[in-house]
């Protein structure tokens, strides 16, 4: 699958590869995070290894986050999952979030993170990207 396929149509600002997830920066202020097979659990470290590159990529400014899952394969530690719902420093980072997911598996596991975990800003799921960026255009 090539990045043009798994993106919409925007254009790309800049963009950071880790070990596990591929940062893009994009026009209108958003950050498409595209999560990669992972096999050891995301941990804490990981968590804020993602604010810091969000951080960078931005020069400390909010952005809008897409995380998209339709490549993943990974779990988060319940320790992970806290922090990217409710860090202060997290927080500051991102204005909204939207979840780009395909697997039912996917779908529950986010279901219960808005629900249990109760980001501190608006959060939705998706199926499709371009709906996505729709969302996140409305804000």
């Amino acid at each position: 699958m090539t990045e043009k396929s798994i993106l919409p149509d925007l254009a790309e600002i800049d963009s950071v590869d880790a070990s596990t997830a591929h940062f893009t920066k994009l026009e209108h202020n958003i950050i498409w995070i595209r999560y990669k097979v992972i096999a050891d659990e995301f941990d804490i470290q990981e968590a804020r290894n993602h604010t810091e590159i969000i951080e960078a990529l931005n020069n400390l400014k909010s952005a809008h986050l897409v995380l998209d899952y339709r490549s993943a394969d990974l779990s988060y530690s319940n320790e992970a999952r806290n922090y990217f719902a409710q860090d202060e420093r997290h927080a500051k980072i991102r204005l909204s979030q939207a979840f780009v997911l395909q697997s039912l598996a996917h779908k529950i596991v986010a279901n219960f993170y808005l629900k249990f975990h109760r980001p501190s800003c608006p959060a939705r799921i998706f199926n499709d990207p371009e709906d996505a960026v729709k969302w996140i255009l409305t804000l």
